[in-house]
């Protein structure tokens, strides 16, 4: 059977390598071009503050702790996963409805929804495991 020889995946380790992966694209779409415009629009107001520094802050940090296997990192996964989709949801119909199309941006969103999916799934497979559902090919430890 092809199963006796796939690897295993940890979810954890999944989930929190996507969420660094993610926020490091997140990361780059938002300071590449011109970081001292970034940063001057991302401290324009608390909002602007938490959403365009603190979260990807904390989503870099939650997908290392994540990956470690933190206890409870289920949580944060799943709530800065959420946050990677929606953010690269906006920047994927952003791309599409402004006047210049760039494809960068574009990929860069699909790639970040992808992401934020791979985050969601382990971070509900680690919930369903930790309950002691049993899911067909995970364990429940």
């Amino acid at each position: 059977m092809l199963s006796e020889h796939t690897p295993t995946i940890d979810p954890s380790h999944a989930g929190g390598a996507a969420l660094v992966v993610g926020f490091l694209v997140v990361i780059g779409a938002m300071y590449a071009r011109d970081p001292a415009t970034a940063v001057d629009a991302a401290t324009s107001g608390v909002g602007a503050t938490v959403y365009f520094l603190i979260l990807p802050a904390l989503g870099l940090a939650a997908g290392v702790y994540a990956y470690a296997g933190g206890p409870y990192s289920g949580v944060p996964l799943f709530c800065l996963g959420s946050y990677l989709g929606v953010f690269g949801v906006g920047l994927a119909f952003g791309t599409l409805v402004a006047t210049s199309t760039s494809v960068r941006l574009l990929v860069g969103g699909v790639a970040l929804v992808g992401l934020a999916v791979v985050a969601i799934v382990a971070s509900l497979l680690r919930l369903f495991g930790s309950v002691g559902v049993s899911l067909p090919g995970i364990s429940t430890e």
